[in-house]
């Protein structure tokens, strides 16, 4: 697309809007997005008139890009082009400021679209919120939801689950339930992201009962519970003392045949570690090597603590000197990819 137009704007061919709105994303899908503004400002040569379109595939192709800045410029100052964005550009727009952590921008373009008298829609505070929460932010991701209904506009599942992941990272577990209450009475189902989320939330606050609660609910609404929730419930029971809550719950992973990575170990590991399990610890990390899952330093570190805890000094040894290999061998790999080694 781009090379025909390049050839026909050579033979001084008069081009037609569509052509320029096709190139323009054509850049979009291979990240040209210098080269989508020069198409957008050559349209008035052509004697044509830039439209909403052609104006949101430029928009698009600067985000697509990770061009943040110039994706708020299109759509903020677009007076010189003669265009005016619609509903969808602002949206990218939000986007790409979301993707690039730049939360202090959003709520400027939210205000931008409405003094152009443009309505934001699910979308555009679905992705408010999702900036919010990546910045720690709760209290502007609740801030964000609570606006919604009052601006006659219904909380979807994307929605509220950023803001309960908002509340994980800010370590908010109550409104983090709160929240999942909120979805039930509105008719919007929590998914499997919701409940990890909240249950992470608990974990963060050491509230193992309520991670427990909420593990067993997502486990009888008919979904697919999945890793991130039972690494967080294992977490969360190990923070408590509950060593054995954390054990079954690796068990009960395994029977459902989910994946056991190296997180899902490590946590068990830990939550023995921290109850001074030594004898569970070392079970553990030969049924970890038994499972063809290579037990990381954070696994050696967490049984070392437990035998260390326990003043048990013939499984420390053999425990000690594969440590000391595996540190070794990371200080290798750090030196040979040029990483700084601490």
């Amino acid at each position: 697309a781009l090379g025909l137009l390049g050839e026909a704007r050579s033979a001084r061919l008069a081009l037609d809007g569509p052509a320029v709105v096709a190139a323009i994303a054509a850049c979009a899908t291979g990240q040209h997005w210098t080269q989508a503004l020069r198409f957008l400002a050559a349209l008035p040569e052509q004697a044509l008139q830039p439209g909403a379109i052609a104006l949101g595939a430029a928009v698009g192709a600067c985000a697509k890009a990770g061009r943040w800045e110039w994706a708020l410029h299109l759509v903020c100052s677009p007076s010189a082009l003669g265009a005016s964005p619609d509903v969808l550009a602002f949206d990218t727009a939000l986007g790409a400021c979301a993707r690039a952590g730049q939360w202090e921008r959003i709520g400027f373009v939210l205000t931008e679209m409405r003094q152009r008298g443009l309505v934001p829609g699910v979308v555009s505070y679905g992705t408010a919120i999702s900036a919010c929460e990546s910045a720690h932010l709760w209290r502007c991701a609740l801030a964000l939801l609570w606006e919604m209904p009052a601006r006659s506009l219904a909380p979807d599942t994307g929605a509220f689950c950023a803001a309960i992941s908002a509340c994980e990272k800010g370590q908010q577990w109550e409104r983090a339930l709160v929240l999942l209450g909120c979805m039930r009475s509105r008719g919007v189902g929590p998914d499997v992201v919701a409940y990890s989320a909240a249950i992470s939330a608990c974990e963060k606050c050491g509230n193992w009962e309520w991670a427990l609660v909420l593990l067993r609910q997502l486990q009888v609404s008919g979904l697919e519970w999945d890793a991130i929730a039972g690494n967080a419930a294992i977490t969360a029971c190990g923070g408590g003392g509950e060593w054995q809550r954390s054990l079954a719950v690796l068990a009960e992973m395994g029977r459902c045949s989910l994946e056991l990575g190296a997180v899902s170990w490590n946590a068990a590991l830990g939550a023995c570690g921290l109850s001074r399990q030594w004898t569970w610890a070392v079970e553990l990390l030969a049924e970890m090597r038994r499972a063809g899952c290579e037990p990381d330093l954070v696994a050696l570190a967490a049984v070392l603590a437990a035998l260390g805890a326990a003043a048990r000094r013939a499984p420390l040894l053999p425990l000690l000197a594969d440590t000391a290999d595996r540190c070794s061998a990371s200080v290798r790999a750090r030196r040979q990819l040029g990483t700084p080694v601490l």
